[in-house]
């Protein structure tokens, strides 16, 4: 076997080390890319479910539900029935996919920042 092969060459760390560097911002990169496209998709999502649900209120009657409320302080002993008429009106679903492409939006966007300050730090 060769003896002293411990030696190391000039510069050659140095040279792994600005590899390793390189890899890791072409990787935060990647990642920042990913989660910036991520975002975007996700607020042209809450632009169309937000669309969406009030398309849904205004044809589904639940104004009319809440409008009732606000005027007529007789109805609260029916509020059985008004609770259940207004949650029957509802679009669930359409609340439900606005509710969720919203935490979407503001996870991804949380991501992206993180790793912009990450990118900063490694450069």
């Amino acid at each position: 076997m060769i003896k002293d092969y411990n030696q190391t060459l000039p510069g050659l760390e140095q040279d792994i080390i600005s590899k390793i560097h390189g890899i890791q911002r072409r990787r935060v990169f990647m990642r920042q890319a990913g989660y910036g496209i991520l975002s975007l998709g996700s607020f042209v999502g809450i632009m169309a479910s937000g669309i969406y649900v009030k398309d849904i209120l205004l044809t589904s009657g639940s104004y009319e539900y809440l409008s009732l409320l606000f005027s007529d302080a007789e109805i609260l002993s029916y509020w059985k029935e008004l609770s259940l008429s207004l949650a029957e009106s509802l679009p669930i679903f359409g609340l439900a996919v606005l509710c969720s492409v919203g935490a979407l939006f503001l996870w991804s966007a949380m991501r992206t920042m993180q790793l912009q300050l990450f990118r900063r730090a490694l450069i």
